[in-house]
């Protein structure tokens, strides 16, 4: 009778560890998809700190989710979610050096344009090169 209790006990402790570890998973995945949310939402006006925050979490979630085995369902929803939250990471990143990068495009076009007038010089400086060819054309005649 002992034994049949012991092997009821270690059954039931068994189940359950395995029902915490499903949850744990779920858990994990509703955490992610929250952080997703949450930098989809507001990540327009994070500062340098809250983007600090949002990475440390995100790693932790990850490794949390390390732990955890998951069906090939949950992986894929795993993946999507990482996904979401990288093209959201990317997308407020761009927005925010957008302003920069048109800046830095208009002062390298702004360069290009002296440079090039630099190398062609001016009119009168047109007029002495093509006055010294001539010149020079005039001597080999």
């Amino acid at each position: 009778m002992k034994k049949v209790i012991n092997f009821l006990l270690v059954a039931v402790l068994a189940l359950s560890l395995a029902s915490c570890a499903k949850m744990q998973a779920k858990h994990q995945m509703h955490a992610l998809e929250s952080l997703t949310e949450k930098v989809e939402k507001n990540g327009d006006s994070f500062t340098k700190q809250d983007w600090a925050e949002v990475s440390q979490e995100y790693d932790e979630i990850c490794a949390k989710m390390n732990q955890c085995e998951y069906t090939s369902e949950q992986m894929q929803e795993i993946g999507r979610l990482k996904g979401r939250f990288y093209a959201a990471c990317t997308k407020k990143a761009i927005n925010n050096a957008g302003g920069l990068l048109n800046g830095l495009m208009n002062t390298v076009g702004g360069a290009i344009d002296g440079f090039m007038d630099g190398m062609s010089g001016s009119d009168e400086q047109q007029e002495e090169d093509d006055a010294m060819l001539r010149s020079l054309e005039s001597i080999f005649e």
